[in-house]
């Protein structure tokens, strides 16, 4: 309705000026003179009612917090009761006296924290964000205390969810170091879960993935089969134990289906609430690589969340290609690849 106002104002006043101008003098046509000041009036009106408008929804976005034990991380640790906040921005923080008098009338909502302590958001300065959200789904193996219990796991994964063809049984988080008998695990391991089902197992690292026999097929894995940068790794007899590291992974990777821009921004979704949850409210991640998507649908992915006010988290975004006509595309397109507000 402000808008439509604005719009009538704006009109009539063009039109009573264009008049005016065609008679050349003001003084014989008062009635021209009335007609541009109401014009104008209702032009402030509308203005006036846009504003009203905005002022309201900050007001409806506001909120105290009193009753707390708030950290204000100056250089004197200042502890306060009260915190003022309005469009998601912290403006005043001080005792429940002070805060409720100066905003008590303003804000929208009042929480008593009951002697609660409230803290800045934390940071995470190494995270993979994506393959975060994705292991939240995957099979966990960071309470696997030896081979056998890892085994037990896959199997017991199997019995409750049905793999189609093509899909894979995926788990992370095993870790030689606290099972019983401190050894790696081998494709022999893995296949005493399934000979008919790829699976690919991650150490808690992420920096190594065991395979079974099936995985080894589907991939194409042979005794010709080296990556750079990565280690395909073979016993002393030039067999393949099952294990692959660094960039050798993106064998598996890159055989698994494809996320699509839709499936990367449910990951990221899934990683955030979990991250807000504990108190995380910025990262520092590395996600291009990230099931084999490419850079370009993982940064569509995080500009869609933006463009749609869903991205909850601050986020840098480190940037590590291993392709060079990959990075030369990337600064081609403006060291982002997208305009992150289309």
């Amino acid at each position: 309705m402000a808008e439509k106002i604005k719009r009538i104002g704006t009109i009539v006043f063009a039109f009573s000026f264009a008049v005016s101008f065609v008679f050349q003098s003001l003084r014989d046509n008062p009635l021209i003179i009335i007609t541009m000041i109401g014009s104008l009036l209702v032009t402030a009106a509308g203005y006036h009612m846009a504003y009203m408008k905005q002022e309201k929804q900050k007001i409806n976005n506001s909120i105290i917090l009193y009753n707390g034990k708030i950290y204000s991380v100056d250089k004197h640790n200042t502890l306060h009761s009260a915190i003022f906040i309005e469009n998601n921005i912290i403006k005043d923080v001080g005792s429940d006296q002070t805060i409720i008098r100066k905003y008590g009338m303003k804000a929208k909502k009042k929480i008593n924290l009951d002697g609660q302590t409230v803290l800045p958001g934390f940071n995470d300065s190494h995270l993979h964000l994506c393959g975060y959200g994705e292991s939240l789904t995957n099979l966990d193996l960071t309470i696997a205390n030896s081979i056998d219990q890892m085994i037990t796991l896959g199997k017991e994964a199997l019995e409750k969810h049905e793999y189609p063809e093509g899909e894979w049984l995926v788990g992370r988080g095993w870790n030689q170091e606290i099972f019983t008998v401190k050894t790696m695990p081998t494709k022999e391991d893995l296949d005493e879960i399934s000979t008919t089902i790829p699976i690919a197992f991650t150490r808690v690292c992420n920096h190594m993935t065991v395979i079974n026999s099936k995985a080894e097929e589907v991939i194409g894995i042979d005794h010709e089969t080296f990556v750079e940068g990565g280690e395909v790794v073979r016993s002393p007899n030039g067999i393949f134990t099952g294990m692959l590291k660094e960039k050798a992974m993106l064998l598996v990777r890159n055989t698994m289906k494809k996320s699509s821009i839709e499936d990367v921004v449910t990951t990221i979704e899934r990683a955030q609430e979990k991250l807000i949850s504990l108190g995380i409210t910025s990262v520092q991640t590395d996600d291009l690589q990230f099931s084999g998507a490419g850079w370009e649908t993982i940064i569509k992915a995080y500009a869609t969340l933006h463009k749609e006010n869903n991205l909850k988290i601050r986020v840098n975004e480190q940037c590590l290609f291993y392709d060079l006509d990959e990075f030369n595309s990337f600064l081609a397109k403006g060291g982002h690849g997208i305009e992150l507000e289309k």
